[in-house]
């Protein structure tokens, strides 16, 4: 019953809550009418979608939860390779199992894995597997088809070795063989619908053998291998067809179907805590995107419309400042976008028609300084801060004693 009452819906709205992403409630509708190029009054599809309202809200608290969690992602990262070293005892009272952990980690990941990595031992063997996987994999090439020992050669060679050397290893064998004179062979892939039906087909009829004279007196199935692209198209143009996907019988001012996409309000807010003013406010208000498509004409055309864009600040004996606000008329839209292919009212190919209205900015020093002091955490630096300022330290104490010593 508790988890049913959290779950927020039209009437019921749960209390405490502190949101970041508030729920959002939407409407879609589907009209598919499938005489409608019969009739021609109606389109054939015609979907709608309405969302109610999106609102983001971020305070304080909820800045610092998600620098501190991207901050433990961060650490949790740094020390995935480390962590097998890691003792299973707490902290206190285990000093010496902790110092050993940090001593393996250092030797481990860094100083002996380097070591071994340029030693003479690491490098022939490494050598030595190249070579083995191009042998291996020259003979997968070069054969019609390949033994499962050849194949379980390459999976275990690729195993102890990663893709940069994978690779570079096969391209090395391809043009060995191609310098060689021999031919590189493929699998050819097999359709068993066309060459002989599918899984059943041996159990209905009997399966006819190949013969050479039936592959080279081959029946064409397609236009395509009885004329060339000139003759194709000298016989649409007589016939008046077109490959296009467009019906050419329906007319060019037909709208077939329509696409409607629309948001009433969207919201995004930044303030100190959930019970004071706003310190930035930014608003959305009925942003509409419509596409429609006309068979007849090939036509597209995609339109979006902004009714009006606040920007309010931080509030000042009583009063809240407008930083972005729209001056022009009410009645037409701030922002209009309109993008037509083949469009019905002209000869051009594409059209693209934009309509703004005026917008006033105003800035505003205390709701800046308010943004500004909101994102500080004041935490002191954070780990990469501190780890680039004790590299840049260390390098200028390097060049320092190298100067001395010169």
């Amino acid at each position: 019953e508790q988890l049913k009452r959290g779950v927020p819906s039209v009437g019921q709205k749960p209390l405490n809550y502190q949101y970041i992403f508030r729920p959002v409630s939407a409407s879609a509708k589907l009209y598919i009418d499938p005489h409608a190029e019969v009739e021609l009054k109606t389109p054939k599809v015609d979907w709608s979608m309405e969302v109610q309202s999106i609102a983001v809200e971020l305070t304080k608290p909820q800045y610092l939860s998600m620098i501190d969690f991207l901050e433990s992602i961060d650490y949790m990262v740094r020390n995935a390779p480390y962590r097998k070293y890691r003792p299973d005892s707490p902290l206190h009272q285990n000093a010496r199992k902790w110092w050993k952990y940090a001593m393996n980690s250092i030797l481990e990941a860094h100083i002996r894995r380097y070591s071994r990595m340029w030693s003479w031992n690491s490098i022939k063997q490494h050598r030595q597997l190249l070579k083995n996987y191009k042998n291996v994999y020259k003979n997968k090439l070069t054969q019609a088809k390949v033994s499962e020992e050849t194949q379980k050669q390459i999976q275990d060679l690729e195993k102890d070795l990663d893709v940069f050397n994978i690779v570079l290893a096969r391209q090395q064998a391809q043009v060995e063989v191609i310098r060689s004179g021999q031919k590189l062979l493929r699998k050819k892939s097999t359709d068993a619908e066309k060459k002989g039906g599918g899984w059943f087909s041996g159990l209905w009829g009997k399966k006819e053998p190949k013969k050479k004279d039936e592959e080279e007196l081959s029946v064409p199935e397609t236009i395509d291998d009885l004329m060339t692209p000139e003759e194709k198209t000298k016989l649409f143009t007589a016939i008046g067809y077109s490959e296009s996907s467009h019906n050419l019988a329906l007319p060019k001012k037909y709208v077939a179907h329509v696409v409607s996409l629309k948001l009433l309000s969207t919201s995004f807010t930044i303030k100190e805590d959930r019970n004071v003013p706003d310190i930035l406010k930014i608003q959305i208000i009925d942003l509409s995107t419509k596409i429609s498509q006309r068979p007849g004409a090939q036509a597209l055309k995609i339109e979006t419309k902004l009714e009006h864009w606040y920007v309010t600040g931080l509030r000042q004996q009583k009063v809240v400042p407008s930083l972005v606000a729209s001056i022009g008329d009410a009645k037409s839209s701030l922002l209009r976008i309109e993008f037509e292919t083949n469009p019905e009212y002209g000869t051009a190919d594409q059209s693209v028609i934009v309509e703004s209205q005026p917008v006033e900015i105003t800035y505003d020093a205390k709701t800046i300084n308010a943004m500004v002091e909101f994102f500080q955490t004041n935490r002191g630096m954070d780990l990469e801060r501190l780890t680039t300022a004790t590299l840049s330290k260390l390098e200028e104490i390097k060049e320092r004693t190298a100067t001395g010593l010169t």
